[in-house]
């Protein structure tokens, strides 16, 4: 075993991004490390060439999203507070449903957690046992959260054990199915660390119980009413108080039956009798409170959203890819599916997971279907076949998603002895678990094809198990490693499988290299006695050579892998850490690899956009936000997940500041605008530029001066829309461009040849993006003449009317609505008795259809410095600001509501922009705001609840201060 640990990468590896196929295990029972590299035939061993270069992350990991609604438990949650600062482990205890995730998610988002210098750490179960992650696994991920490794190490308790005992993050366990024996040994690598586990049982010795049971009446009841948005009258209370005694004070009973009767507008005493109607079940009080929630909730759903809700109960893994529920549904229609998914999100029976969706631990044994649930594990098996001969499994963030599912797919087909298709998804997915660290796991699924294949006589199948097995002994058990790896060369010898019978023979070479010659007379070890030095290093090189040529050889003969190599891509965050104490750092790495970027340049002399370093996973569709931080002289483009982890940088080490990044409807992709250096903001031109997230290669589209810095993408994500100024003869000129997203030339869309007016801002594209409504301007300083409506070709030019009162209202901002013709703007009514020579009039809002009919107005005109506008996804409300506020107004709605007071310190400040966006479920949006001294973006439930940061960060700046 290697008797050093493994010493810190130094700042020379920082933000190598390494590709390869290969492992590292950090100290092995064979003598030395070992790179294990994986083919085909099975993995490959090789002595490694150095020890591992290890660097902390620089952003620690950050707690889950706090409850919306989290009342009483007062109690609960001061011991469990208490028990953090003391460092102690929690067992939070109780049946799904008495709201034990609630109470870890609410601890960790506590004052205690945030004194906690190493941030906190949420580990789930992955499948529908939390079988998935075995000790050996959690390690692994505890190892991979806080620290990069190069090449990527696969750690064990004792090598990762020096690295995590120095940290003092707190620890949440949700679901992870691990008992006591097995809990113990992982608790302590953290010897000083608080852990806080959500399970159904105590664990007697190990940890502080906490038992939770039904929520008192009265907090009940509050939760009920502010769940439901109900205002609870006297006369209500008692149907609220019965309501709440029919469901035995659960209160996950309580907030599912809140959200239905909120959604589907259900009267409460109808609730009343629906729930006491409810067919009994047996069990203890929490189980009845369910079934009869159970009960409500189907009588208000379609038989599609019982489909759904059955599909997402049966599945194995925790979450779903919606996409996948309608080839899970025998002859659903996807846009139905799609549909039926939306409203369910809005009755909180199924979770956003960006993008994945997710069921309630609670609900998911009610809602399983004995007759059912075969049929769809039998389409998962069969849809998991498909994705295999599609490439997916080449894919790791795929891989990482579907990890639950392949995983219990697998134990599904064993159980039905479809020996065949557990053999080919065990071999599927085996190259991620073995590149990933995840060794447990990986011996589970070997084990099962040595299993099935010996049930079908695969000899093949049965001598790669054998030797995947025996490779993966090497990390505790050299004897065992060697008996299984011999005994897999016995197999592949038997059936002529020469090229895999090379591989196991290499691995056994590895841990029983043949003994050297003993050395004579003072010579060297290779050749006969008396032979001079020159004769033994001609000897020595022809024996390399024939090496060569063998292995040569070898590869020709072998075939293409069935599963191309791939490895686990780790790279080196912005600023180094020390090492642990106890790691010793005098002796130097023998070799710092560093890479040149091989990406295409954008076609400018000013921005030198690299590959950037990344602590997360290729991000996916929706889900992301998009913003800027300062980094030495440049403002750079950063995306994080919705909750504000994952950050990722898109943009690096930039010769140029970038601004206004701006995600794409499909979330594939940002455009942003970059300019010169700090010293040059001012000098045109700007440049365009869009990045996929998954190539991240900036792409140049256009240079110009933008008049207004706003893009505005196309629905269907093809094309950007932004204003330049034009030279002119006549003087400045403002027109809108379009730009295809591909790099193919841009092209004016107006001109004052269009509709005698020089300025043109506010572009918005129609919901099927084959029109764009803009607002036509006589000067820069003066309101929009009205709004006027073109084809993306240019063709078909028309204005609208926009006269209400017997008097011309001047537009201030629009925005057409992503789901129905209509256009909203906020305009002014110039002949408003309020207006003076002074102050210009309050502005109010209005609706119009896209081709001018049915001016309506929406509120009243109260609003005074409005900002733009800005719809939900869904097309039901809009988000602007207003008077330093943030505001909502619902379709239906006359009044708009406040959701955030002071967005800046300063409203008329040269050094911030309020900015704000929706959320991809729609029920939430992120905005920006200095009223706390640093900048920082916040996210805030479209109720006006749950207002929390996401990004703090002094001195950075989240959007960018233009200056005055």
């Amino acid at each position: 075993m290697s008797t050093s640990q493994p010493v810190l990468a130094s700042d020379r590896s920082g933000g190598v991004e390494l590709q390869g196929h290969e492992i590292q295990i950090g100290g092995d029972v064979v003598g030395r490390d070992k790179i294990v590299s994986y083919t085909v035939y099975g993995a490959t061993l090789q002595e490694a060439p150095r020890e591992p270069l290890i660097k902390r992350r620089a952003a620690q990991p950050q707690p889950p999203r706090a409850p919306l609604d989290f009342f009483d438990r007062t109690g609960e949650l001061a011991q469990v507070e208490q028990l953090i600062k003391q460092g102690k482990p929690v067992a939070i205890c109780g049946s799904d449903g008495a709201g034990k995730s609630a109470l870890l998610r609410q601890a960790a988002n506590g004052s205690t957690a945030h004194t906690l210098p190493d941030g906190v750490i949420l580990l789930e179960g992955l499948d529908e046992y939390g079988h998935t992650l075995l000790p050996g696994d959690v390690i692994q991920r505890w190892f991979d959260a806080f620290y990069l490794s190069e090449p990527p190490l696969k750690v064990t308790s004792a090598s990762a054990q020096p690295y995590l005992s120095q940290l003092r993050p707190l620890l949440l366990l949700d679901h992870v199915t691990l008992d006591a024996d097995q809990l113990r040994p992982l608790l302590d690598l953290f010897p000083n660390s608080p852990a806080l586990i959500a399970r159904p049982s105590a664990l007697p010795g190990l940890a502080r119980p906490i038992k939770l049971g039904p929520l008192p009446r009265p907090d009940a009841i509050d939760l009920f009413a502010a769940t439901s948005g109900l205002l609870i009258t006297a006369a209500q209370r008692s149907s609220v108080d019965a309501i709440c005694a029919l469901l035995n004070d659960v209160p996950l009973a309580i907030v599912r039956a809140a959200d239905v009767i909120r959604e589907m507008n259900l009267p409460l005493d109808q609730a009343q009798a629906r729930l006491t109607n409810a067919p009994p079940l047996a069990g203890d009080s929490i189980t009845l409170g369910l079934s009869r929630v159970m009960a409500l909730i189907q009588s208000v759903l379609t038989s599609l959203e019982k489909q759904i809700l059955e599909v997402a109960a049966n599945l194995p893994g925790i979450s779903i890819d919606p996409k996948q529920i309608a080839a899970l549904i025998g002859g659903a229609q996807a846009v139905a599916v799609e549909a039926a998914i939306d409203h369910l999100k809005a009755l909180g029976l199924l979770h956003a997971n960006s993008p994945r969706v997710r069921l309630d631990a609670g609900l998911r044994e009610l809602w399983r279907g004995a007759d059912g649930a075969n049929t769809i594990k039998d389409r998962l098996l069969a849809q998991l076949l498909r994705d295999l001969r599609t490439g997916r499994f080449n894919d790791d963030t795929y891989c990482a998603e579907e990890l639950g599912h392949v995983l219990g797919a697998i134990e599904y087909a064993m159980q039905a002895q479809r020996w065949n298709e557990a053999i080919t998804l065990s071999r599927a997915i085996d190259r991620y678990l073995t590149l990933h660290g995840l060794w447990d796991a990986w011996r589970q699924i070997a084990d099962r094809v040595l299993q099935s294949a010996r049930a079908v006589g695969d000899r093949s199948a049965e001598a790669w198990a054998l030797h995947q097995l025996g490779t993966r002994a090497i990390e505790s058990n050299k004897a065992q490693a060697i008996d299984l790896l011999k005994q897999a060369l016995s197999v592949r010898t038997q059936i002529g499988d020469k090229a895999g019978a090379e591989i196991t023979q290499h691995n056994l070479d590895i841990l029983t290299p043949p003994p050297p010659i003993p050395p004579k007379n003072g010579e060297g070890t290779i050749g006969p006695t008396g032979m001079s030095g020159a004769a033994k290093f001609m000897i020595g090189a022809v024996l390399v050579g024939l090496v060569a040529v063998v292995a040569i050889v070898i590869a020709q003969l072998a075939p293409p892998s069935a599963v191309p190599t791939a490895t686990l891509v780790v790279i080196a965050p912005d600023t180094p850490t020390r090492a642990p104490g106890n790691t010793p750092t005098s002796r130097p790495p023998s070799h710092t690899p560093t890479r040149t970027p091989t990406g295409t340049l954008p076609p400018t002399a000013t921005f030198t956009p690299t590959p950037t370093p990344t602590e997360t996973p290729t991000p996916q569709p929706m889900g992301l936000i998009p913003y800027l931080e300062q980094v030495g002289n440049a403002y750079e483009i950063f995306v994080s997940s919705e909750d504000g982890s994952q950050r990722q940088a898109l943009t690096q080490r930039s010769e140029t500041g970038n601004f206004d990044p701006v995600l794409s409807p499909d979330g594939k992709s940002v455009a942003f605008w970059a300019f010169g250096s700090f010293a040059t903001v001012r000098v045109p031109p700007r440049e365009l530029y869009v990045v996929n997230l998954e190539e991240r290669q900036p792409r140049l589209l256009l240079s110009g001066q933008p008049y207004d810095p706003r893009i505005v993408w196309s629905p269907k994500s093809d094309l950007v829309a932004v204003t330049l100024v034009t030279p002119s003869e006549l003087g400045s000129q403002v027109d809108i461009y379009l730009a295809p997203v591909t790099g193919r030339n841009p092209r004016p869309l107006t001109s004052p040849n269009l509709d005698d007016y020089p300025i043109h801002t506010d572009p918005s594209f129609s919901p099927d993006g084959s029109q764009i409504a803009y607002v036509p301007r006589a000067t820069a300083n003066s309101g929009g003449a009205g709004i006027n409506v073109v084809n993306v070709d240019g063709s078909n030019w028309q204005p609208l009317s926009l006269q209400a009162d017997n008097a011309f209202l001047e537009v201030r901002s629009l925005a057409w609505s992503p789901v129905e013709n209509q256009i909203a703007f906020i305009g002014r009514n110039l002949a408003d008795p309020s207006s003076s020579s002074v102050a210009a009039p309050p502005a109010g809002l209005y609706l119009v259809n896209g081709d001018g009919s049915d001016l309506t107005p929406w509120i009243k005109a109260s609003l005074g410095s409005a900002g733009p506008l800005v719809w939900s996804p869904d097309g039901r409300q809009v988000a602007f600001t207003a008077n330093n506020a943030l505001w909502l107004l619902a379709k239906e709605s006359a009044e708009p509501r406040l959701l955030v007071r002071g967005l800046s310190v300063e409203p008329n400040g040269c050094t911030f922009v309020p900015w704000f966006m929706w959320l991809s479920d729609g029920r939430q949006l992120a905005y920006n705001t200095d009223r706390n001294g640093p900048i920082e973006i916040h996210a805030i439930t479209i109720d006006g609840r749950n207002d929390r940061v996401l990004k703090t960060a002094p001195p950075t700046y989240l959007i960018l201060p233009r200056g005055c």
